[in-house]
């Protein structure tokens, strides 16, 4: 008894809040009362970023998921949105042309790709590439 009490608090303490966000698993506690609204934004804003991601990725494929985020969170600081607030995210993300934005990144994958290729060719080829293409 003496044991399994033990275990118990001290399995206890390890899901407390206050330990998960020392170790920093998790950003900030909630109470039971606000947890509704909470996850709301964060789910709705986790949706729209993920299919964000997930069409940056489809027409560049050297963008990992981080690199993503990383270009979404630069673009977010560019328009003067909070990264870290949910809601403001969800707004904003929701006022964003999709295509727009991924036509923009699959444009200058292309152009890096194909300078990449060039830059393969032996010279020679490189001017009657050049050549030919101008014609």
């Amino acid at each position: 008894p003496l044991y399994t009490s033990v275990a118990t608090t001290f399995a206890d303490l390890h899901d407390r809040a206050g330990r998960m966000k020392a170790k920093g698993v998790i950003r900030d506690s909630i109470s039971w009362k606000d947890s509704r609204r909470y996850f709301y934004w964060r789910v709705k804003r986790r949706v729209l970023q993920d299919y964000l991601i997930s069409r940056l990725r489809k027409v560049d494929t050297k963008l990992t998921h981080k690199d993503s985020e990383a270009l979404i969170q630069k673009w977010a600081a560019e328009n003067n949105v909070d990264f870290n607030s949910d809601m403001k995210m969800v707004a904003w993300l929701e006022s964003q042309n999709v295509d727009a934005r991924a036509e923009s990144i699959r444009t200058s994958f292309l152009k890096s790709h194909i300078k990449e290729l060039f830059e393969q060719l032996p010279a020679n080829e490189r001017q009657g590439l050049l050549s030919s293409l101008q014609a």
